[in-house]
């Protein structure tokens, strides 16, 4: 979002609704990972936000280290391989 840490929490709950829905109203469970993308990006504004507040100072570094940056880096890492195989393996 880029504009606050509100709007970026606002963003991600709205984000989160939209992703939810999308898993809910599919009944097709071969493209569950590019269903789940919404649900990245809510994370992902989530994680804007709490740096918003880290750069207020609100909360320590030590924060946004543990509550964003390791989960979110092993999230996207674990279902790249899925989602494109072939970048991956150089295929």
């Amino acid at each position: 979002m880029c504009f606050s840490a509100e709007a970026s929490f606002i963003g991600a709950g709205a984000l989160a609704v939209i992703g939810t829905a999308t898993l809910k109203t599919s009944y097709n469970t071969k493209n569950l990972l590019w269903m789940c993308i919404p649900l990245l990006f809510a994370v992902q504004q989530f994680c804007e936000g709490v740096v918003w507040l880290e750069l207020r100072g609100t909360i320590p570094h030590s924060a946004f280290y543990s509550v964003c940056q390791r989960p979110l880096s092993l999230f996207c890492f674990s279902i790249l391989a899925d989602l494109d195989p072939f970048g991956i393996h150089g295929g």
